[in-house]
C-alpha cells in the first residue's frame, strides 16, 4: 500500500517537527519576494546584482538592522512567533533558503554573462517564463538550453526560476531533489516506481507530482514537500538501534507498554534526567533506521523507523503514557523470539544502543518468514558487485539464449559472498568497462568445487545481460553513482542507494512474486514455455498478477500436483490472455473470450531434480494425462509469496542432483558409499523410534563420515537444521548446556567493565531453533563423545533426553525466568542426535549406565561384512580399482590382532582410503601411521610384531587377490603355524 505507515510518520513529522515548519516558513517569504521579483514589470529592471542576491546565493534569515539570526537563537523561536516576526519585517530572509547544494551556495559569477548582461539575463527569464505553465516536457527543454555549457544560467537556478513562477507545483530540477526523491522511494517500498528522473525533468515533474498527491491533501504546499525531499537526501545510510521496553518495569507494567508500542506504531522510553545519553541516541534515529525491541529476557519486535523523535504532551496523557512521553514512530513486525547470546552486556542494560549490522540481520533473520519482511527490510539488504574477466564476459555475451539464465561461480571461502536471495551486478573491468548484467542468488553451498576445495559455490539466475557494458558517462548522469568507482575485490558489497541506482541504470525491476498451484503434465520433454489456465478466483490476487505482468516484474513458481507433488519450476510471466476453447475459436474467434479463465504464459527455467517428476521448462499443448482436455494444465490457485520464500524454494529445487559429496537422501547414499540400503533405513528406523543413537567401533571405520552423511540425508541439505560439535577432555557443561561467560563492556563515557551474562550453549541454542521450526527434522552430530566427562557435560539433559519436550530447569537460570537467563531446558521431538564413539580410547571411558539405556549404540566394525566391508570395497572400485587387494591385507591383519588384543582395537579401512592407492602408498600408510599404533598396542612386546613382516603380507594378499579373480572363491583363511602368520590352508602352511 502506496500510503503505508513510513509514509504517515513523515507527513506527521512534517506538520509537527519545529525546525521544518521554521525552514518552511523562511522558504514561503523567500519565495513571495521572488514571485515579485520575477514579474513582467520587475524583469524590464532587473539587475544582474540583485539576480545574484536575491536568487543565486544561499538564502538566510536576519534582523531588520542586517545582522544574521544565529542558529542557538533561532531554535529558541517558536514558529508561530516567527510566523509573526516575518511578517511584521521585524525579521526579513536574504538570497534564497532553497539552494541546498555546497557548490551553489556562494555564485559569485554567471556563466555566460560578461559585462553589460543584464539584458541576457532578462532575455533568458523571459523565454523560461514564457513556458512555465507549458507541457513538462517543454520546461524540461528550456531548462536544459539555459542550463547547457554556454548557457547563462545553471540547470539548478533554471529550475528555481521556474519552480517559483509557475502556477502549478513544480520540482526544482537538481542533485539534491533527484537523491531526496529516489531515498523516499526506497523508504516507502515504493522501488523501482520513480525509474529514469535522474535525467530527465519531466519524469521528476510527474513523480514529484504523484508525491503531494500521495500525501492526500496533507502535503498541499509544493515547498513543504519540496523541504522534505531536501531532508531526505541529507539522510545518511540506515542505522540498527535497540530500545529496551520496561527492563526496570514490573512484568505487568512492561508487557502493558509493549502491547501500546505495537499498537501505536512507536518506541518509547521513560528517563527523566535530560542529559542521559539514551535520549540522545533516541534522538539520533532517522527514517529508514532498524529498530528491535527488546523486552525481558527477549526479543518482541523488529521494525523501521518512520517518524523522527517526537515527544508527546505529558499533561494530556493517561498514567503510562505520562512516563513513556519520549519517542519515535515505528512500523512494527511482531513476534516473540528468544535473542539467545546475540545481545551481550552493555547492549543488554541501556535502553537505546547502536547495534552492528551483522547482530541485526542475525536476529531479523528470526522473523523472514513474516509477509511483509521483504517489504520492510529487503532494501536494507543491498547487492554485490562481482568483476568478470574477459573470458567470462565475452561467455556471457555470445549466449544466444532467453533469459533467466544460471550459472555458477565460486569465490575463496575467506571473503563474504552473496546469500540466497541477494541482488548481484557483473562488471567488466577491461575495455568496454562497465556494468552489463544483473542477477539473483538462487542458492549457495558451503561443499568446495571439486578442482578448488579452498573455494565455494554460488549460484545466480542473471535476468538482464546487456550485449556491451552500460557507459561509465551514463552512469555518472545518476548522482548516487556520480563519485563511485569499482573496487578492487572480485566480490563487495553495495550500499542500498547505489544498488537502486543500477538497478535503473540496466532497467531492474523489484518483481512480484507468486505461486501456480497447477495440474501435473506428462512427459520428460525440455520446455522452455508453458501455458496454464488460471479460474477467475481470487480477484485481488488475480488483479495482482495482471498488474505485475503489464510492468514485466511477475515472477511464478509452479507447483505441479499429481504426479510430481512438487515445485517443478520457476520463471517469468511474459502473458496473459482470455482463454478461449476450441470450440468458440472455431465458431466466433473474439480477442475478450468467455471470460471465464485466462491463459498465463511462462518462460521457464526447469530445476526438477525429483526421481519421476516431470519437468517443465519445448512448448507444449495441453496434453492428456488421464483427465480431459480442459482440465490438462488448468491453474486453480495462485497465491503471493515473499521474495525471500521463492528464493528459498528456488534455492531448494535449483540445487545440482546429489553428486560427490552432496548427499540428499538414503538411496544416493547408499549408492555413494555402497552401503546397503537396507542398512541405513534401519539406522534411520532406530534413530527415529529412540531420538538418540551412537556409532561405536576402532578408529577408521567411518564413524564420523556416516553419522554425518546420515545428518545430512535426515536434514534435507539444510545446514542450518544441522549442528556438529566435537567433545574433548575441556568441553564443559557451560559451552554445552549453558554458563556464565565473562564479557568486556565498554561504556559510552569510553571506560570498560567486565560483565557476567549467562550465555546458552551449543546444544542449547540447537533446541531453541529446532523447537521454532517444529515441523522439519534438526540433527546434533556429536564427535569422539567419549572423550569428555559426559555425565557432567550432559546434566539436566539427562533427564530432557527422557522426557522430551518437557521443560527441565537449569542450573544457573532464576526461578522465574527472567533478567536471570533462560532457565529451562527442552529437547523437542523433531531433534536427533548422534554420537561417535572411538571403542579404541579409553581416555574417558562411557561407563555411566543410565546414560547408554538413553543411547541405542550401533556397531561399526572392520569384519562387518554386511556394512563395513561392502563400504570399502566399493570405494576401492572407484578410487583405486588396481589395489583391491588391500581389503585383503586389511582382513589378515585384524584376524591376527583379534584374538591379540580384542575386537575393539582392530584396524580400519579409512587408513588406506587415499585416491591412487598403490602398493608404494600402503607402505607409507604401514610405515607412518599403522605401525606407530601398533608398537602402543604391544608396548613392551616387541617380539610380537616381529611375527608381521609386510613384504609377506602384502604378497600374500596380491596372490590372494589374483586366485580371486582367477577362481572366483574368497580369500584364504589365515592362522598361526610355529609362531608365524600363514595363508591358505594347512597343506599350503
Amino acid at each position: 500500500m502506496w500510503l503505508n505507515s513510513a509514509w504517515t510518520g513523515l507527513l506527521q513529522w512534517c506538520e509537527t517537527d519545529a525546525s521544518f515548519r521554521r525552514e518552511l516558513l523562511m522558504r514561503r517569504a523567500a519565495r513571495s519576494e521572488m514571485r515579485r521579483m520575477l514579474t513582467e514589470q520587475r524583469i524590464s529592471e532587473l539587475t544582474t546584482g540583485e539576480f545574484m542576491r536575491r536568487i543565486a546565493t544561499r538564502g538566510c534569515l536576519r534582523h531588520a538592522d542586517g545582522n544574521p539570526v544565529e542558529a542557538t537563537e533561532m531554535r529558541q523561536i517558536a514558529p508561530e512567533r516567527l510566523e509573526d516576526l516575518l511578517e511584521s519585517g521585524a525579521l526579513v530572509v536574504t538570497g534564497n533558503p532553497m539552494l541546498v547544494e555546497s557548490e551553489s551556495s556562494v555564485q559569485e559569477t554567471l556563466p555566460g554573462l560578461g559585462d553589460g548582461g543584464s539584458a541576457l539575463l532578462r532575455d533568458t527569464l523571459e523565454q523560461l517564463l514564457s513556458c512555465v505553465d507549458g507541457p513538462a516536457e517543454e520546461i524540461g527543454r528550456a531548462i536544459e538550453r539555459a542550463g547547457a555549457d554556454g548557457g547563462l544560467l545553471t540547470r539548478q537556478l533554471a529550475a528555481h526560476v521556474v519552480s517559483a513562477c509557475s502556477r502549478k507545483p513544480r520540482v526544482i530540477f537538481d542533485r539534491t531533489r533527484v537523491i531526496g526523491l529516489q531515498r523516499l522511494s526506497g523508504l516507502l517500498s515504493g522501488w523501482g516506481r520513480w525509474t529514469g528522473v535522474a535525467g530527465d525533468f519531466e519524469r521528476l515533474d510527474a513523480a514529484f507530482e504523484e508525491l503531494m498527491s500521495a500525501s492526500q491533501g496533507i502535503v498541499c504546499d509544493p515547498l513543504a514537500a519540496d523541504l522534505l525531499l531536501c531532508r531526505m537526501a541529507e539522510l545518511r545510510e540506515p542505522r540498527a538501534w535497540k530500545v529496551a521496553i520496561g527492563l526496570n518495569e514490573t512484568r505487568a507494567e512492561s508487557e502493558a507498554i509493549s502491547r501500546r508500542c505495537l499498537a501505536g506504531g512507536f518506541a518509547a522510553i521513560a528517563p527523566e534526567d535530560p542529559d542521559d545519553p539514551n535520549i540522545g541516541r533516541l534522538e539520533g534515529m532517522l527514517p529508514g533506521d532498524c529498530v528491535v525491541m527488546h523486552l525481558r529476557g527477549r526479543i518482541g519486535a523488529i521494525g523501521r523507523v518512520t517518524r523522527p523523535y517526537y515527544e508527546i504532551d505529558r499533561r494530556a496523557a493517561g498514567p503510562l503514557d505520562r512516563c513513556w512521553w519520549r519517542r519515535v514512530g515505528v512500523e512494527w513486525m511482531a513476534g516473540d523470539r528468544d535473542y539467545g547470546n546475540l545481545l551481550a552486556g552493555a547492549q543488554q542494560r541501556f535502553s537505546v544502543v547502536e547495534l552492528d549490522w551483522e547482530c541485526f540481520r542475525a536476529i531479523s533473520a528470526m522473523y523472514r518468514h513474516d509477509p511483509r519482511y521483504d517489504q520492510l527490510f529487503r532494501p536494507l539488504h543491498g547487492s554485490w558487485l562481482i568483476r568478470c574477466d574477459s573470458d567470462r564476459y565475452e561467455t556471457l555475451a555470445a549466449l544466444d539464449r532467453p533469459l533467466p539464465l544460471r550459472d555458477q561461480w565460486s569465490f575463496a571461502r575467506d571473503v563474504r559472498r552473496p546469500s540466497p536471495g541477494d541482488r548481484v551486478f557483473l562488471y567488466h573491468d577491461t575495455s568496454p568497462r562497465g556494468v552489463f548484467g544483473a542477477g539473483t542468488v538462487i542458492s549457495a553451498s558451503d561443499a568446495p568445487p571439486r578442482h578448488d576445495p579452498g573455494r565455494r559455490r554460488v549460484e545466480i539466475m542473471y535476468d538482464v545481460l546487456l550485449e556491451r557494458p552500460a557507459p561509465r558517462r551514463a552512469a555518472r548522469k545518476d548522482p548516487r553513482l556520480a563519485d563511485w568507482e569499482p573496487p578492487p575485490a572480485q566480490v563487495s558489497h553495495l550500499s542500498p542507494d547505489r544498488t537502486a541506482a543500477f538497478c535503473e541504470l540496466l532497467g531492474v525491476t523489484g518483481g512480484r512474486h507468486f505461486v501456480l498451484l497447477a495440474h501435473g503434465r506428462a512427459g520428460n520433454d525440455v520446455r522452455p514455455h508453458e501455458v496454464y489456465r488460471l479460474q477467475r478466483r481470487g480477484a485481488d490476487v488475480t488483479r495482482q498478477l495482471l498488474a505485475s505482468a503489464a510492468e514485466g516484474d511477475a515472477r511464478c513458481l509452479i507447483y505441479h500436483a499429481r504426479p510430481e507433488n512438487a515445485f517443478v519450476g520457476f520463471g517469468r510471466v511474459t502473458e496473459i490472455t482470455e482463454y478461449q476453447s476450441p470450440e468458440e475459436a472455431e465458431r466466433a474467434p473474439s480477442p475478450g473470450g468467455t471470460g471465464g479463465a485466462l491463459e498465463v504464459r511462462i518462460d521457464v527455467c526447469r530445476f526438477a531434480h525429483r526421481a519421476g517428476a516431470g519437468s517443465v521448462g519445448a512448448e507444449r499443448g495441453l496434453g492428456v494425462m488421464g483427465r480431459g482436455r480442459d482440465e490438462e494444465g488448468l491453474t486453480r490457485t495462485v497465491l503471493p509469496v515473499s521474495e525471500h520464500d521463492f528464493y528459498r524454494a528456488v534455492g531448494a529445487g535449483m540445487t545440482a542432483p546429489a553428486q560427490h559429496d552432496d548427499v540428499l537422501n538414503l538411496e544416493a547414499l547408499a549408492n555413494a558409499s555402497c552401503a546397503p540400503l537396507e542398512r541405513l533405513e534401519e539406522m534411520e528406523r532406530i534413530l527415529r523410534d529412540r531420538g538418540q543413537m551412537i556409532f561405536y567401533g576402532p578408529p577408521g571405520t567411518g564413524k564420523t563420515w556416516l553419522a554425518l552423511r546420515l545428518s545430512e540425508c535426515l536434514c534435507g541439505g539444510d545446514e542450518s537444521r544441522r549442528e556438529i560439535v566435537q567433545f574433548h577432555p575441556a568441553y564443559s557443561y557451560e559451552d554445552f548446556i549453558e554458563g556464565i561467560r565473562p564479557q568486556a563492556v565498554e561504556a559510552p563515557d569510553g571506560s570498560s567493565s567486565v560483565a557476567y551474562p549467562l550465555v546458552r550453549g551449543s546444544f542449547a541454542r540447537f533446541c531453541d531453533r529446532a523447537r521454532r521450526d517444529e515441523l522439519n527434522t534438526h540433527v546434533f552430530v556429536i564427535d569422539e563423545i567419549n572423550r569428555a566427562q559426559v555425565a557432567a557435560v550432559f546434566g539436566e539433559l539427562m533427564l530432557a533426553l527422557e522426557y522430551r519436550g518437557r521443560e527441565v530447569r537449569l542450573a544457573h537460570g532464576s526461578p522465574t525466568g527472567g533478567e536471570g537467563g533462560t532457565s529451562v531446558l527442552t529437547v523437542p521431538p523433531n531433534v536427533l542426535l548422534i554420537g561417535t564413539m572411538n571403542t579404541a580410547d579409553r581416555s574417558t571411558a562411557l561407563v555411566d549406565h543410565a546414560l547408554r539405556r538413553r543411547f541405542a549404540f550401533y556397531p561399526l566394525f572392520p569384519d562387518d561384512t554386511d556394512l563395513v566391508r561392502p563400504m570399502f570395497e566399493g570405494w576401492l572400485s572407484e578410487h583405486a580399482p588396481d589395489a583391491g587387494w588391500v581389503i585383503h591385507l586389511l582382513d589378515d591383519l585384524n584376524q591376527w590382532l583379534e584374538p591379540e588384543v580384542g575386537r575393539h582395537l582392530m584396524i580400519g579401512q579409512s587408513y588406506f582410503m587415499r585416491p591412487g592407492l598403490d602398493e608404494r602408498a600402503v607402505r607409507e600408510i604401514w610405515r607412518f601411521q599403522i605401525e606407530p599404533l601398533l608398537a602402543e598396542y604391544f608396548a613392551g612386546m616387541p617380539e610380537r610384531l616381529a611375527e608381521l613382516d609386510l613384504d609377506d603380507m602384502i604378497w600374500r594378499a596380491q596372490e590372494t587377490q589374483s586366485g580371486c579373480r582367477q577362481h572366483g572363491g574368497g580369500p584364504a583363511p589365515a592362522h598361526l603355524g610355529d609362531g608365524r602368520l600363514w595363508w591358505g590352508d594347512g597343506d599350503d602352511a
